[in-house]
This record gives structure tokens, sequence and C-alpha cells, in this order.
């Protein structure tokens, strides 16, 4: 593996204009020696997955916040495509303030420290905590079934919690896209293994 290096120095593994200049890193990524990584760039040679990810989300999030829902499914690789607006989370007792962004939507909500996890310099949600917010706004069968694979759990964990919770908003649309996804990984119509990782 190629050591990536601009005027003597070693580059990160993953790039962003602060790194090197715009036009840089597009001739770069022209001559075929770097690919788009989200907003970002990373060598070709370097190995794709949850590191590289997490490295291009974090150039983007404010540092203080954590990766959440559609964009800690991302990094997990359970999701095809880094969609926006990003989102990220913070403690309810952190009293973080975030300025509008057009870009970033952030939630303040319950965790526990088993809901969390770090990869590099981001901290996300795990892959039950990220199933289980995904769960409540009706995500795909595709989605629950590829994050219960990445985290090693099962669906019917994730929905035996939500089922104990009360006053919980959504619940009924949790449990809903709970059911289905077991029913399309029982019948064989969801993958257990995320498209990325195969």
């Amino acid at each position: 593996m190629a050591v990536l290096q601009h005027r003597g120095m070693r580059l990160p593994a993953v790039l962003v204009p602060s790194d090197l200049p715009l036009p840089e890193l597009m001739a770069a990524r022209l001559d075929g020696e770097l690919f788009a990584v989200d907003g970002a760039h990373s060598p070709v040679d370097e190995p794709y997955g949850v590191t590289r990810r997490a490295a291009a989300l974090s150039a983007r999030i404010p540092a203080r916040t954590i990766a959440c829902r559609s964009s800690a499914a991302w990094v997990w690789g359970a999701a095809e495509e880094l969609l926006t607006p990003l989102e990220a989370c913070t403690p309810i007792d952190s009293r973080y303030r975030s300025g509008p962004s057009a870009g970033l939507v952030v939630h303040e909500i319950a965790l526990t420290a088993a809901d969390l996890a770090r990869s590099g310099p981001l901290t996300l949600t795990s892959p039950q905590r990220t199933a289980t917010d995904l769960a409540l706004e009706g995500a795909g069968p595709e989605v629950l079934c590829a994050l219960a694979s990445i985290g090693a759990f099962a669906l019917e964990e994730v929905l035996a919690a939500l089922l104990e919770r009360r006053k919980l908003p959504r619940k009924r649309a949790g449990v809903a896209a709970l059911e289905r996804a077991i029913a399309a990984r029982d019948a064989g119509t969801a993958s257990a293994q995320p498209e990325l990782t195969r």
C-alpha cells in the first residue's frame, strides 16, 4: 500500500480541502489516484469501509455531536448513500447549541453508553441503537436487516425492547417496521448482509 505524501508530509487516509487545495484533489481524482468518499477523497489503495466513511463524515459534523440515524447507517455500511441533511445527535443533558444549518439536523436524545460506538475521530450510535431509531422512522427491511447483521443482534431484541417502552413517540411505526423486516428476513427477501460488504 502506497503512503500518500504531499511536499514530504504524510497525508491522512481521507482528504478534505483543508489537507490539499481542491484543484489538487480533483486532479488526483481525475488521474485515478483518489476516489470520492462523500465530500472527501481517499487513495484508491486504501480499504473502503467503516473507518473511511467515519473519517469522511467527521469532517462534516460538529466535533461534540454524535452521528445517528441515516448518517450512522451509512457509516456502518447499511446504507449505500449518505443522505442529506446529515443527522447528528447530542445527549439531552449536554447543553449543546447549534445554529441553523441547511445540511445538518441535530437531535437531542436520551443516550446510554451502550448506545454509542467510536470509529476513528467519529462517535456514532451503535448498530442496534441506529436500527431502533430508524425503525421508529419506518425504515425499510434492507437497512434494518443489514444493521442487525453488522451489529450481530436479533431484530426480535429490538422489537421486544420497543414493546416494553411506554409513551414512546412513533412506537407503532417502529413495531410495524421491525415486523416487516423480520418477515422479509424470514422469507429471504431482505439481504442478511449489506451490499457494500459482499
